[in-house]
């Protein structure tokens, strides 16, 4: 690894992480676990299972959408060869090979709301965070759980 590659790895590595950024990395952790979870623990492409290879919780929608972001529907687990070799290099013969097992009313579905617009505040961010549990059981779309809590606090929800 060259020096400079090494500087910015350490300098990234230092630097305080604000309090949104936290809750989005404990979100992304959860999500990326349950989406393991939801499949067993093994690659959804060849079958693989945890103890054959390392897992990865794939997003089929880019997280930079927050509207899918920690949708668990918009994560697949792949293995490491199908996560890095087919999902982010092959993307459309990830992409066919998705439209055959999930259909293309999953694809459009996901597509309409990985688009949408979504912003999340901290705290909200954190509320994910402290509800996952509940979200995951119920598998409800991350925006539904903050609506009806912001409604259950008698709070008015932006538009």
């Amino acid at each position: 690894m060259c020096l400079t590659v090494w500087i910015v790895r350490k300098e990234k590595q230092n630097m305080v992480k604000t309090d949104r950024q936290k809750a989005m990395a404990d979100c992304d952790r959860k999500w990326a676990n349950s989406v393991k979870e939801r499949v067993g623990w093994k690659c959804e492409y060849c079958g693989k299972n945890k103890e054959q290879t390392v897992l990865h919780s794939h997003h089929i929608f880019s997280r930079r959408h927050l509207g899918t972001r920690w949708e668990l529907n918009n994560g697949i687990c792949l293995c490491t060869e199908h996560h890095l070799y087919l999902a982010h290099r092959d993307t459309a013969t990830f992409m066919l090979w998705l439209q055959r097992n999930k259909g293309t009313t999953f694809i459009e579905t996901l597509e309409i709301k990985a688009h949408g617009i979504t912003k999340y505040s901290t705290s909200e961010l954190k509320l994910i965070a402290k509800n996952w549990d509940e979200f995951n059981k119920t598998k409800e779309n991350v925006a539904d759980i903050i609506y009806r809590d912001h409604i259950s606090d008698g709070k008015e929800v932006a538009a």
